[in-house]
């Protein structure tokens, strides 16, 4: 909700819907505006929103560094959805990442990574952005019975060389796992800037 003059019980209403028509439970996420908590956060709790705070921080890759990993792990550029990486994407992030990704692999400027395990299972998920002279990591996911194989450093370090290869631009991603982190760190990613306030989404309460 970006306009602080709008009617928020209609905006929480359409936004409900939205989801629900799409059996997704309903989520609000921060749009990072002037004075947002101020005059939204107090409208959700009257209106029995459940609220969920994170501490994040935002990284930068500065040093162009290539970590060790297994280059046996085979990378692919997924360019369209398949059952095999929609299935993946549902169980790695949920319905709302599956429908944004098939949104986003139809612009040019979004490039999709995947990592297949030993076992030739599509099994880790990265999606690489260039918006406004930036370029964005977002996305980033293992699921959790092949996580420690490496898939994520290998993705990560990918990505980070390819687009310097192609784009002039400074990469960014936004992180608060300490283990993310540390693969990040690997990849030559700094911290840039720590969030003035933590960042939050909502949910509707029961």
């Amino acid at each position: 909700i970006l306009d602080p003059s709008a009617d928020l019980n209609a905006a929480l209403d359409d936004i409900v819907r939205y989801y629900r028509v799409r059996c997704m439970p309903p989520l609000l996420y921060s749009g990072y505006r002037p004075e947002e908590a101020k005059w939204l956060l107090p409208h959700l709790r009257s209106a029995h929103w459940r609220l969920k705070y994170v501490t994040a921080s935002f990284y930068r890759r500065t040093k162009n560094i290539l970590p060790q990993y297994n280059s046996g792990v085979c990378i692919e550029h997924p360019a369209f959805l398949t059952a095999e990486s929609a299935a993946l994407l549902t169980e790695g992030g949920g319905e709302w990442t599956l429908g944004i990704t098939e949104r986003l692999l139809r612009s040019p400027n979004a490039k999709a990574y995947a990592a297949r395990a030993q076992d030739g299972r599509l099994a880790a998920w990265l999606m690489l952005l260039v918006f406004r002279g930036c370029g964005f990591v977002q996305d980033v996911f293992t699921l959790p019975a092949y996580r420690h194989q490496g898939l994520c450093t290998a993705l990560i370090s990918r990505a980070a060389e390819e687009f310097a290869r192609e784009w002039n631009y400074p990469l960014y991603l936004c992180a608060e796992n300490p283990d993310a982190v540390r693969i990040y760190e690997r990849a030559g990613f700094t911290l840039y800037r720590v969030l003035s306030q933590p960042d939050w989404w909502a949910a509707p309460g029961e």
